[in-house]
């Protein structure tokens, strides 16, 4: 191939992916899915083209289409860490939580400082104590942990929050007990306070705002376990400063929602 035509193609490339990413903010998943497609066939190996491939495929809800194009992403690139950690979200959709948290833990292998991968360990674990199916509230909880893996933490963030409006706020936090928890049916608000936090990090929310949220799970997860969360513990000691948590006087309710109005607020701005 000339110069000449090497520069023209990657003009294209550049060209297809700018208008394919802007298609896909704008939640037009079938037009950016032609432009991402049409990068592929300039250039199959393209990392951006296939990620956003299987974003707009899961957006659209296909995601058995979404987890094929990862599958032959990992194929040319099987020492990436972001395409292992994607294909644990995809399987972590499936509700194949064991096979997820593998894939995960090659991710935290192949890149150990990522948090966000070591996050998704911690939420797989939380699935596989008590695996079931959560309608709706499941697919947002789905929809926000890949969107949190694809470097989008607003799209993540809302996920979780219209998860927590479903569910009517956290389970175990704002003063419920369990079995007021396990009476009302209530389930993914635990894992959807752990999504929103970590991403109301990466938004750059208030700090006060993103301790709350962090704390509000600390109440849900050891309501639901009757023990604390040490690894989350020692983060909020490291990072924030936060030595102790009152496990005994949980915020009232109205409080919880209160702060996630708070926190919808933020992320909008």
């Amino acid at each position: 191939m000339s110069d000449n035509k090497k520069k023209q193609r990657e003009i294209e490339v550049l060209a297809a992916l700018h208008d394919g990413n802007q298609n896909y903010e704008e939640g037009n998943f079938e037009a950016a899915t032609k432009l991402y497609k049409k990068v592929l066939g300039l250039d199959p190996k393209n990392f951006k083209a296939g990620m956003s491939l299987a974003a707009c495929f899961l957006g659209s809800g296909n995601s058995i289409r979404a987890k094929k194009v990862i599958q032959g992403l990992e194929k040319a690139y099987p020492k990436d860490a972001q395409i292992k950690n994607n294909l644990g979200c995809l399987l972590y959709s499936e509700q194949a939580f064991e096979k997820a948290e593998k894939y995960f833990r090659q991710a935290t292998e192949l890149d150990p400082s990522d948090m966000d991968y070591w996050s998704n360990v911690g939420i797989c674990k939380m699935a596989r104590k008590k695996e079931k199916d959560e309608g709706r509230g499941q697919e947002l909880l789905n929809h926000a942990l890949f969107a949190s893996n694809l470097a989008d933490p607003k799209s993540a963030a809302m996920s979780a929050l219209k998860l927590l409006k479903k569910t009517g706020g956290a389970d175990g936090a704002g003063g419920n007990t369990k079995k007021s928890a396990q009476e009302t049916g209530k389930s993914g608000s635990e894992e959807a306070l752990y999504i929103l936090a970590y991403n109301c990090e990466k938004i750059g929310i208030a700090e006060n705002l993103t301790v709350s949220v962090f704390i509000a799970y600390c109440y849900a997860f050891y309501e639901k376990n009757n023990k604390p969360d040490p690894e989350i513990e020692q983060y909020l000691q490291e990072q924030y400063g936060i030595n102790s948590i009152d496990y005994q006087n949980p915020p009232r309710k109205n409080d919880i929602a209160l702060m996630l109005a708070e926190v919808e607020n933020a992320i909008k701005k």
